[in-house]
């Protein structure tokens, strides 16, 4: 990470930098080193929701460094964290990692010490083709939150799912936020569901019509 300070000239002209500009980067790993290339393995997002009645199916990209392989056995494991705060503090760690921070990325990864292992399973994956990938998970989750972890030739990639039949759905403009809360399962709205501003300590409740609004709350990225 580098800090350019506040201050700094720009040359032939009166002009400074205003405030300090701070911007990172991450080197090519060391290809003389111990570790070895190995390709990649990576879900396409951090954070995904799924119905309790739907099997969730979720986009991963696999590459190998030999181009050789035709095919990968991926072995994947789901953890369900046995409180809400902790999957909380999962979501604030796994965002604070710049997605483009690949080879950190590996180095970093949640610890799954303190987490209750569900089930495990393998999928084969034809490398033959140039195609989409999506990680098939054999049967739906109950109500609750996970980490699904898969594992290939060394590479790890982790996800977190939370399994809810309640919806939300939100439009916020300078002034105005708006959110709409609904049972995925009824198609109904959900009322005197309750909407927590995380970090302020602010608590909204939806009406009949599963309806809330409320000032725009502007927090820090």
């Amino acid at each position: 990470t580098i800090t350019i300070k506040k201050g700094l000239p720009l040359k032939g002209t009166g002009q400074k930098l205003s405030e300090d500009y701070i911007f990172a980067f991450e080197t090519e790993p060391d290809k003389t080193g111990d570790k070895e290339y190995k390709g990649s393995l990576y879900f396409g997002y951090s954070l995904l929701e799924f119905s309790t009645k739907d099997t969730p199916l979720i986009p991963i990209s696999l590459y190998t460094a030999d181009r050789n392989t035709k095919e990968a056995v991926v072995n994947t494991t789901i953890y369900k964290f046995n409180n809400s705060d902790d999957f909380i503090n999962a979501v604030k760690t796994i965002y604070e990692k710049p997605h483009w921070a690949y080879a950190a990325y590996q180095d970093n990864l949640i610890d799954t010490m303190n987490l209750s292992k569900i089930s495990s399973f393998d999928q084969t994956f034809d490398l033959t083709v140039w195609q989409e990938r999506y990680l098939s998970v054999p049967e739906a989750l109950t109500k609750g939150v996970y980490l699904i972890e898969s594992t290939y030739n060394g590479l790890t990639a982790q996800v977190l799912v939370q399994s809810t039949d309640i919806s939300a759905y939100y439009v916020e403009s300078d002034t105005l936020t708006l959110f709409w809360v609904n049972n995925l399962r009824t198609g109904k709205p959900v009322e005197s569901a309750k909407i927590t501003i995380g970090g302020d300590n602010l608590t909204y409740t939806t009406d009949e019509f599963g309806l809330a609004s409320f000032d725009t709350v502007y927090t820090e990225p």
